[in-house]
């Protein structure tokens, strides 16, 4: 027995460490489809492990982050704002998608800065925020408006107030508001911003007749209203 014990801690009687041995391309696939929590787990794995999350060019941060309930709104923003803080502290290289869907995370001070830092990062190509839901909405920043390489966009329980409209969205394809306080002038500015939009959803908003009546936005294909809280969708 004592023998059997001794050969399986001997390295030469250890199974092949397959995974480490793939292409590093692959490897970051396959941390970006695991939660980022335990993706970053993986850095006790070994000294090879240790930096293979830094480069990651998929962030995205949801409910998983709270392995354990609680009511407290303070110790929810605590948790995941250390999390957030941790990754982009230690993150290396461009970062294509960010997403942060956290549902009992309230509205605070803190996603403006996460905000400010990925608008650094000229990089940010996806970006999907839904927070806060059942509490205030989030009010968006003005630096969200720096994001010039966005392509998607879908925003949950936020309040956006254009302050001017100098920006452009040059890459936007896909826009999409869930629960998103706007006035339908600066929705057909924000719009106007997009030159090649193809696709805009917009559910339970408040500005959807004007675009429905709007012929200069005859792009985006089709647009469905429903005011009971179905989706209003363009493909």
């Amino acid at each position: 027995m004592h023998d059997f014990i001794r050969c399986r801690m001997e390295p030469e009687c250890l199974l092949p460490d397959r995974i480490s041995n793939l292409p590093s391309s692959l490897v970051q696939t396959i941390l970006t489809l695991i939660p980022i929590r335990d993706a970053y787990r993986t850095s006790i794995l070994s000294r090879n492990w240790r930096h293979r999350c830094v480069n990651l060019p998929k962030l995205e941060f949801d409910d998983k982050l709270l392995e354990k309930s609680t009511n407290s709104q303070l110790s929810i923003k605590c948790k995941v704002v250390h999390a957030i803080y941790t990754v982009l502290l230690l993150h290396r290289g461009p970062v294509l998608e960010f997403s942060l869907c956290v549902s009992q995370l309230p509205s605070c001070c803190e996603i403006d800065q996460i905000i400010m830092h990925l608008a650094n990062n000229t990089t940010v190509e996806k970006f999907n925020l839904v927070i806060g839901l059942g509490h205030s909405a989030y009010k968006l920043p003005s630096s969200f408006f720096s994001l010039k390489r966005l392509t998607h966009i879908n925003l949950n329980n936020c309040v956006v107030q254009l302050q001017s409209t100098s920006f452009r969205f040059e890459r936007l394809t896909r826009l999409c508001f869930h629960n998103v306080s706007i006035t339908n002038k600066m929705l057909i500015s924000f719009i106007s911003c997009c030159p090649i939009l193809k696709s805009l959803t917009l559910v339970r908003s408040n500005n959807v007749p004007v675009l429905l009546f709007d012929q200069k936005y005859r792009f985006l294909f089709k647009l469905f209203a429903d005011w009971r809280g179905k989706a209003f969708c363009g493909k």
